[in-house]
């Protein structure tokens, strides 16, 4: 399993394409694709290993 978390340096540093923008919590989408492509997994597992991840960071049993 991946231990890995993911952030998007709100409200500054926004992703490529959006350079000029205010960053926001729904941009981190970009970001899981950017490390889907650098670790060669699908855009799904990324976001299940993150969730997982957070969860058990904070104690949350969903």
């Amino acid at each position: 399993s991946a231990a890995f978390f993911l952030e998007t340096d709100c409200p500054y540093l926004p992703p490529q394409g959006f350079r000029g923008q205010r960053n926001d919590p729904l941009k981190v989408k970009y970001v899981a694709e950017t490390l889907a492509s650098i670790v060669g997994r699908p855009l799904e597992e990324v976001a299940e290993i993150t969730f997982q991840n957070a969860c058990k960071l904070f104690g949350l049993s969903l």
